[in-house]
């Protein structure tokens, strides 16, 4: 299925200042649902993300993801990923994220995840964190400035 949207700039009525478009479905049976999203802003930026979810034969749901995307002109692009497993071997949660300023060219991000000690996500069984810089490849992530594991 899909889904447009568009804005009119107030003055004219005419200029597009904010458009988007949304699709979603499902696969297998609808043991994986997913979704999409993209959009723009006149002058601004654009963005896009998308959403998938898989389950189980008992429609449980075993897997969840999310990935976001974005880009203000001349300011930044940044990165945004979470996921969720729940599964017989094992139950975690994670996230990435990372931003690069346009401007300057460094890129600062982090990375965090739990791995639980059963289904219910409520003990800790690891925890990780780390946060990072870099001022040199934009694709690396370069010197790490907090770890904890």
């Amino acid at each position: 299925m899909k889904k447009w949207g568009r804005e009119l700039s107030p003055s004219d009525g005419q200029t597009v200042v904010n458009e988007w478009h949304e699709e979603w479905g499902s696969e297998n049976d609808g043991d994986k649902k997913w979704s999409k999203k993209v959009g723009m802003k006149e002058n601004e930026g654009e963005w896009e993300e998308q959403w998938s979810e898989i389950r189980d034969r008992d429609a449980k749901i075993v897997e969840k993801e999310c990935t976001k995307w974005g880009k203000r002109l001349g300011v930044e692009e940044w990165h945004e990923k979470w996921g969720e497993v729940f599964s017989m071997i094992k139950t975690e949660k994670w996230c990435d994220k990372w931003q690069l300023d346009a401007k300057t060219g460094q890129k600062k991000g982090e990375s965090w995840g739990h791995e639980y000690a059963d289904k219910t996500c409520q003990a800790v069984k690891h925890h990780w964190y780390e946060r990072w810089e870099s001022d040199e490849d934009p694709f690396s992530k370069g010197k790490v400035l907090e770890k904890r594991d």
